[in-house]
């Protein structure tokens, strides 16, 4: 019993620091204010976390590397390489929303300039340029705008950025639908033929399961996928 309420704790610390480093910042929110958000005293927050920047290492840490997995797995899959950047952004930003956690603070200047968080910098970093590897096949492939590839990459992140922090602040977003559009607008902003998209979602759609077995994403964060025919 004591080892469960000990899980819940530090679940429960999790949640309330997310929420309280995206709305006042990871520096200006300290190890007190978390406590009393959780209902229970600082030195207990330290039974669970040594530190602030453990926390946020832990948050980063649930966005980051399974982004990496999936990322880096969608070059494997069959198909045309924008069907796999629409297939690996919708299966990550649907596993983003689908996540108990308000992440809107993880990727701000101050946490990726922190030195105490110095290697999830480093696994950010890994997860920019798989992503940008994707791109960069499509470009060469003559499927997407021959654009400069770090721009359209770091376009992308940001539009994921901006969308997830308007579906935090919304209660009627259904996570797959809303990861649908958002791979919809990014991919049909890079196409050379945006009347492709469609044709290249439907593609996609249908790589979805051989992706999340190939970036070994549990079967909680893997519901469907929209139906193929339902176009946007």
């Amino acid at each position: 019993m004591a080892e469960r309420t000990s899980i819940d704790t530090r679940e429960q610390i999790l949640r309330v620091s997310s929420r309280l480093f995206t709305e006042r910042g990871y520096r200006a929110t300290s190890t007190r204010d978390i406590a009393e958000g959780v209902g229970i005293r600082q030195p207990s927050l330290f039974h669970h976390f040594s530190s602030k920047a453990e926390i946020m290492a832990d948050l980063q840490q649930v966005e980051f590397e399974p982004a990496v997995r999936i990322l880096d797995a969608a070059r494997s899959l069959p198909g045309s390489a924008s069907a796999r950047l629409f297939c690996a952004l919708f299966l990550d930003f649907r596993r983003l929303l689908l996540l108990p956690y308000d992440l809107g603070a993880t990727t701000t200047a101050e946490v990726l300039n922190e030195p105490a968080l110095a290697d999830q910098r480093l696994v950010w970093d890994r997860l920019l340029a798989a992503q940008g590897t994707l791109i960069t096949d499509g470009i060469a492939d003559g499927e997407l705008l021959d654009l400069d590839a770090d721009f359209a990459n770091r376009a992308v992140a940001w539009l994921i950025e901006g969308a997830y922090i308007d579906a935090s602040r919304r209660e009627d977003i259904d996570p797959t639908e809303f990861a649908d559009q958002v791979a919809s607008f990014s991919l049909r902003a890079l196409l050379v033929d945006g009347a492709r998209c469609d044709r290249v979602r439907t593609e996609a759609l249908g790589l979805v399961e051989e992706l999340e077995a190939a970036a070994h994403l549990s079967s909680e964060m893997c519901p469907s996928p929209p139906r193929a025919d339902n176009q946007r």
